[in-house]
C-alpha cells in the first residue's frame, strides 16, 4: 500500500499551544487506527523514530502514524523544553485530536523508545478516552528513583550526555541564532562534553559556565541537581503512584543493560497489579534483552559480549511484535494469548517464556562475603577481621561497562574489569569453581554490614563472573548513598562515623546462565565516576561539593554481620 506523508501539522493544545507533527497515512479513503509518537529529538530523525516502530512500515500495513516534536522542541510551540512537566495534559490532548484527524477511525495507542515511551506512559496515564494501548520501550516511571539520582547518588553521566550533548545542543541550534554569541555558547556546550570527566570533576560541577548558561533553554540539569531528594517536584513529572487510573494495556520492552532496566520493571510490576481495568492488568507485556539503551536494541553484542544474532531486536523484529499487539489491543486482530513475559537468559543466549516477573518457580540464594576474598554458600563461621580500604574522592573509582547512557569513549554493557581490580579501593571476593551451571533470574541485591569514618560515604557493589581466560564480566550492579539506607527517598539519615550498619544495596536484576567452569565474583567499593557523582564525605552532596574527605571503610564478614548477595536462581544448589 502506498503512503502519504504529510509534514507540519499542527497540533492545538489547550493552553493555545501549537505542537507540529508529520504524518503518515495510507493511500486509501478507509479509516485506521493511530499510532501516536511523541520525541523531544525531532520528528524527522530516524534514529529516534525508526528504532522500534517504522513509521512507513505501519502505514503502509493500515495504521496512520503521528509522529509530534513535545512542546519547547524543533517545531512546536514553548519558549524551553522542561522535560516531563507538560506530557501528562499534552498526550492527553494529542490522543483526542489523534482521534478526530482525517483517515482516523477513534482508536489510538502511543508508543515510544526512551523519552518518548515516558511520553506514551505520561499520556496514559492522563487517561484520555479515545487511548487504546502503550508500547513503551526503556522509559522511566521515577522522574527521581534511577532517573536522576539512584540510590541517592547524583547520576552525573547521564545527565552530562543527554542535557549537554543532546538537548542543550539542539535547543541552542533552534533558539540560539547565528550570531558570534550563539556560535560561542554552541562550542562551549561541545567542549564540555568532549573533556567530559574533567567537566564533571569540577568543584562543584554545577557552578560550570556553560551548565548555568544553558538552563535557561533546558533548564533540566540545574533542577535536577537541586533537588536531591524526593519531592513534590519529582511527583509532578512521576508515573510512578498514577497507575491506578490507567485502562490501557502496556507492552514494555527493556534491557539488562539499559540505563532505565529498573524503570521498566516497575511500569510492569505496577500496571499488573494496579492498573483501573482488568484488560490492562492481564494483557500487559514484558520483553527484556540483553540490551543496552536505545540503538543498541538491534545489536547482537552489547560491550564486549557477543549473544548472537538471535537476541538481537532485528532478529525479533521489534516492529511486527509491537504492532502485532497493538492491533490486537485496537481490534484488528483477535487476541492471541502471549506468554506475559519474554527475556534473553544470557550465557545461554535463548529466549525463554515466563509466567511473571520475577520467576514463579525461582528461589533466594545468599553468597557470603568471606576472609581472604572468598565468596561462599557457606555464612561466615569465625570471627574475620573486617575487610578495609581506603576512599579518596579525589582518586575515584573510575566507570568501566554498565547499564550507562554516557559517551562512547565509556563502553555500555558487559565489560572486563580488570583495569579496576587492582585499585586499592576495590575489594574483590570469588567463589570456587561452579561445578554445574548457575541459572540466576530476578532481582539480586547486596547485604552489606559496613562503617565509614565519614558522616557520608556511597556503596558500590557489582555482581561479575569470573571466565577462565581471566576476564571478569559485570553482570549488574548498584550503588547507595549511606544517609539513603532507610529508603525514604524523601529522608535522608545522618550517619554516626565509625558506626556498624546494614546497607541494602540494588543491583536491578539479571537473568544469566554462569555456566560450570566459571565463578561468582562480588566487587565492593565507594564509586563509579563519572557515571555517579562521588560522594564528598562531608555530608554534602557531592553536585554541590567544594571540599572533599578521605574516608576509611570497614565492610564486615563475620557471623553477626554476614554480609552477602542475595540472588534468585533455578534448580538445585
Amino acid at each position: 500500500m502506498n503512503v502519504l506523508i504529510e509534514r507540519d501539522v499542527e497540533v492545538p493544545m489547550r493552553d493555545g499551544a501549537v505542537l507540529r507533527a508529520t504524518v503518515f497515512r495510507p493511500d486509501d479513503d478507509g479509516e485506521h487506527p493511530v499510532l501516536l509518537l511523541r520525541t523531544p529529538y525531532g520528528r524527522d530523525s530516524a534514529a529516534t523514530t525508526h528504532t522500534a516502530i517504522d513509521p512507513e512500515r505501519a502505514a503502509a500495513s493500515g495504521h496512520v502514524v503521528v509522529i509530534q516534536d513535545v512542546r519547547g522542541r524543533f517545531g512546536s510551540d514553548g519558549a524551553s523544553f522542561d522535560p516531563y512537566v507538560h506530557e501528562f495534559d499534552d498526550g492527553y490532548d494529542s490522543v483526542q485530536w489523534a482521534a478526530g484527524i482525517p483517515g482516523a477511525d477513534g482508536r489510538v495507542a502511543t508508543y515510544g523508545i526512551s523519552y518518548a515511551g515516558t511520553a506514551a506512559w505520561q499520556a496514559a496515564a492522563a487517561t484520555p478516552p479515545a487511548l487504546r494501548a502503550v508500547a513503551a520501550a526503556q522509559s522511566t516511571n521515577d522522574a527521581f528513583l534511577d532517573l536522576s539520582w539512584r540510590g541517592g547518588a547524583f547520576n552525573w553521566g547521564m545527565h552530562l550526555t543527554w542535557v549537554l550533548g543532546t538537548l542543550a545542543l539542539a535547543q541552542q541550534a533552534r533558539d540560539g541564532g547565528d550570531g558570534a554569541v550563539a556560535r560561542a555558547l554552541l562550542a562551549e556546550v561541545v567542549t564540555a562534553v568532549d573533556a567530559y570527566e574533567r567537566t564533571a570533576a569540577r568543584l562543584p560541577p554545577d557552578g560550570l559556565a556553560v551548565a548555568a548558561r544553558v538552563t535557561e533553554r533546558v533548564p533540566f540539569l540545574a533542577d535536577a541537581m537541586a533537588h536531591d531528594r524526593r519531592g513534590a517536584y519529582h511527583r509532578a513529572r512521576s508515573v510512578a503512584g498514577r497507575y491506578g487510573a490507567i485502562t490501557a494495556p502496556a507492552f514494555v520492552v527493556a534491557g539488562w543493560y539499559d540505563v532505565m532496566l529498573s524503570n521498566d520493571l516497575r511500569h510492569f510490576a505496577a500496571i499488573r497489579s494496579q492498573a483501573r481495568s482488568a484488560v490492562a492488568r492481564e494483557r500487559s507485556r514484558l520483553v527484556i534483552g540483553p540490551w543496552t539503551h536505545g540503538p543498541g536494541m538491534l545489536a547482537a553484542s552489547a560491550g564486549e559480549v557477543s549473544f548472537g544474532i538471535g537476541s538481537s531486536g532485528a532478529a525479533l523484529d521489534l516492529h511486527a511484535m509491537l504492532v502485532d499487539w497493538l492491533d490486537e489491543q485496537l481490534g484488528r486482530r483477535e487476541p492471541i494469548e502471549h506468554p506475559p513475559v519474554r527475556v534473553f537468559v544470557m550465557g545461554a543466549n535463548r529466549w525463554r517464556a515466563e509466567d511473571a516477573w520475577p520467576p514463579p518457580d525461582t528461589r533466594e540464594q545468599r553468597w557470603f562475603l568471606h576472609g581472604e576474598g572468598r565468596l561462599s554458600l557457606e555464612p561466615p563461621g569465625q570471627e574475620t577481621p573486617p575487610a578495609r580500604y581506603l576512599y579518596d574522592p579525589a582518586d575515584p573509582c573510575p566507570t568501566v561497562g554498565g547499564p550507562l547512557l554516557m559517551p562512547d569513549t565509556y563502553r555500555r554493557g558487559p565489560v572486563d574489569q580488570t583495569p579496576i581490580l587492582g585499585r586499592e579501593d576495590v575489594l574483590t571476593f570469588t567463589s570456587d569453581v561452579l561445578n554445574g551451571d548457575l541459572e540466576i533470574a530476578g532481582p539480586v541485591g547486596a547485604s552489606l554490614y559496613a562503617a565509614t569514618s565519614a558522616v557520608d560515604t556511597d556503596w558500590v557493589v557489582k555482581l561479575c563472573e569470573l571466565l577462565p581466560d581471566g576476564r571478569t564480566i559485570n553482570l549488574c550492579d548498584g550503588i547507595l548513598r549511606a544517609r539513603f539506607r532507610g529508603g525514604d527517598w524523601s529522608a535522608p539519615e545522618p550517619v554516626r562515623p565509625d558506626e556498624v550498619l546494614r546497607y541494602e544495596v540494588d543491583l536491578w536484576a539479571t537473568a544469566v546462565v554462569v555456566p560450570a567452569g566459571h565463578r561468582l565474583r562480588v566487587l565492593v567499593t565507594s564509586s563509579d565516576f563519572p557515571r555517579y557523582d562521588r560522594n564528598p564525605n562531608t555530608g554534602i552532596v557531592g553536585v554541590r561539593a567544594t571540599r572533599l574527605v578521605s574516608a576509611e571503610q570497614r565492610v564486615f564478614r563475620d557471623t553477626e554481620r554476614p554480609s552477602h548477595v542475595t540472588l534468585r536462581i533455578r534448580g538445585r544448589d
